[in-house]
């Protein structure tokens, strides 16, 4: 009899399962669309992040899930001159999406700055034609983006990162 009148309080009363609350951390960050239909973040980079009291400009970041690296753009000849201003940093050459060569300086540590969102981690600066006008400053890469579960919300405009 006890038996039964367990099964029927549980029934009557639900067998709720309690699942432990989501420790993962999301951020909700804001966006705007590029005509050229990119989705563009406002974030600062920081390459000097042992200058606390450094506060670089903020830039205009592309979403780039075909970019690997997470960079911002230079003039062309300015990227051996930030490798000489910074020598923890290297001076390389990579191919781009197009198939042409870019001149990258790669920082080993750096400090990417989105809402609410900090991260550090390594950070490039792409020698870019500025002839062009790409609508945007540089590229949110998967280096960041693989880290977070990604959605996306254009009728609000906001991009939601929540931690792996």
């Amino acid at each position: 009899m006890k038996n039964w009148l367990i099964i029927l309080s549980a029934i009557a009363f639900g067998c709720a399962r309690h699942d432990p609350p989501d420790t993962k951390k999301s951020y909700v960050i804001h966006f705007e669309m590029a005509a050229s239909n990119q989705v563009i973040v406002t974030a600062i980079i920081n390459i000097n992040v042992d200058k606390p009291d450094f506060h670089p400009q903020s830039k205009r970041l592309a979403i780039d899930t075909g970019a690997a690296h997470t960079s911002f753009f230079v003039p062309v000849d300015a990227v051996s001159d930030l490798h000489r201003i910074f020598p923890q940093s290297t001076f390389d050459e990579r191919m781009a999406a197009d198939g042409n060569a870019v001149h990258v300086c790669h920082f080993p540590t750096g400090r990417l700055t989105i809402g609410d969102l900090s991260v550090d981690m390594p950070v490039d600066a792409s020698g870019y034609d500025m002839k062009v006008d790409p609508e945007f400053d540089g590229v949110v890469g998967l280096d960041l983006l693989s880290r977070f579960k990604v959605g996306l919300d254009f009728q609000s405009k906001t991009m939601i990162l929540t931690e792996r």
